[in-house]
């Protein structure tokens, strides 16, 4: 999220490959229905599809939520 961030508005190939990136979380095993909650994997599909409409929101939200000092 924070490379997408860092790059969205400077760097587009560095951004779409932050995405895709990030699109491979739901192939991992940590995102299967065993692990993880629809909710969850919600949120993170509204985000990435927030950022590919260029809105950084939803990734600010969740840095700032989660990695806040």
């Amino acid at each position: 999220m924070q490379e997408w961030l860092d790059t969205y508005n400077t760097d587009s190939e560095r951004a779409a490959k932050a995405l895709a990136e990030l699109e491979k979380a739901f192939d991992m095993p940590y995102m299967g229905t065993d692990r993880c909650d629809d909710a969850t994997r919600k949120y993170l599909r509204d985000n990435i599809d927030k950022a590919k409409l260029g809105d950084p929101s939803g990734f600010t939200e969740c840095i700032q939520a989660n990695y806040a000092d």
